[in-house]
């Protein structure tokens, strides 16, 4: 009991003069972490000599790094001003544990030469190329998994899952309905809006609905509905697996013999490849709605004479650029929402982590497709 209450004792020095051009500074107490307060507060009170000076350490009862690193710090301040310092009476323990503790340099690290803000810039971009090169292997690796996947399911047609399929073709279509048209609606006014406010300053305000059904049917209705599919779908796969993998039900899945491609995400990607073209048609019709309100609102166009604009204007070319383009786009969504999904490790942290990269992904890839498809289309004439 004696003992435990010496080591808790406060830690002191106190400096004595010991003879001519000498001094000694005798320590005590516990000096350690959690007397690391009063134990640098005795040592700012001490005054140091420009003598010789012997530092007695037998009356510390306690002494850990923290404790070690104060008292080698207080006396290379006194050796800078201009003290000789000596150790006596310490343990060997406690000698030791100075020892150690004043071989590390406590000076603060230069800065790294390398971490100058260009060199960083070079670094990061290489960083982040390598991480690009990774995802498009994993990608691809996923691309010829699902390939396989379906190959062997169409070998035997009893394995399909039709139900799960039907399922999640009523999650991302007849769900997504409301908004899909709505957005395209509010998107077909507004291109009408402003385009007739431009063409009106060359008298060719009737070429209006040309401009919008155009806009409409071939580039703006498939895009539209690709984005919010990816938005609202493609989180939802990525999310859905994910949170199956934090929970091990995937590891469930392959115990009992079954492939988690045919059950998650065959069905996922087939659903969204039937379903995307039918939502596309949808918002094509929506955006055609609001050409017309536009035509009917801002150039005083009967319907007759509105129908006849889109007819010229929308060709079946036209309608089937913006159709055919809407599969591509629904298996670039499907994938990556599924590949991420997979993807998660551990925590649930990493689920919304990689949600958010599968919405990102999937809408980056869906623009470079639709710049893609419209270079191919120019260069072909169509």
């Amino acid at each position: 009991m004696s003992e435990q209450k010496s080591e808790q004792q406060e830690p002191a020095g106190r400096l004595s003069e010991a003879g001519k051009g000498k001094a000694s500074l005798v320590l005590s107490g516990a000096w350690v972490v959690a007397r690391a307060g009063a134990a640098h507060e005795a040592l700012q009170k001490v005054e140091w000599p420009t003598g010789e000076l012997e530092v007695d350490g037998s009356d510390i009862t306690a002494l850990d790094p923290s404790g070690a690193w104060l008292l080698v710090e207080a006396l290379r301040a006194a050796e800078k001003a201009g003290a000789s310092v000596t150790l006596a009476g310490m343990s060997e323990r406690h000698a030791r544990l100075l020892e150690l503790v004043d071989e590390i340099e406590h000076e603060a690290n230069q800065p790294n030469p390398c971490a100058a803000p260009l060199p960083s810039f070079f670094i990061r971009l290489g960083k982040s190329s390598v991480g690009v090169r990774r995802e498009a292997g994993l990608f691809f690796t996923f691309f010829g998994m699902c390939c396989a996947t379906f190959a062997r399911m169409v070998m035997r047609p009893h394995q399909f899952r039709l139900r799960s399929t039907v399922y999640h073709a009523y999650e991302i279509g007849i769900r997504a309905v409301p908004i899909v048209a709505l957005m395209a609606f509010l998107i077909a006014i507004v291109l009408g809006y402003q385009g007739a406010t431009q063409l009106e300053k060359f008298g060719a305000t009737v070429f209006t609905v040309d401009l919008v059904a155009i806009s409409v049917f071939r580039e703006m209705g498939v895009l539209i509905t690709a984005i919010m599919v990816a938005g609202r779908s493609g989180s939802a796969f990525a999310a859905q697996i994910g949170v199956m993998q934090v929970n091990e039900e995937v590891d469930a899945i392959r115990s009992i013999g079954l492939d988690p491609f045919e059950l998650l995400v065959l069905p996922r990607l087939l659903a969204i490849i039937i379903v995307l073209p039918m939502l596309t048609f949808i918002a094509n019709m929506s955006g055609l709605m609001g050409n017309w309100f536009v035509a009917s609102m801002q150039l005083d166009m009967s319907w007759l004479q509105f129908i006849s604009r889109v007819q010229v204007a929308v060709t079946p070319t036209v309608l089937l650029i913006g159709l055919g383009k809407a599969p591509v786009f629904a298996l670039l969504i499907g994938m990556v929402g599924c590949m991420q999904g997979m993807l998660v490790k551990g925590s649930a942290a990493d689920v919304g982590r990689r949600t958010t990269i599968a919405v990102v992904q999937s809408i980056f890839l869906v623009i470079l497709a639709d710049a893609a498809f419209s270079v191919l289309f120019t260069m072909m004439g169509i």
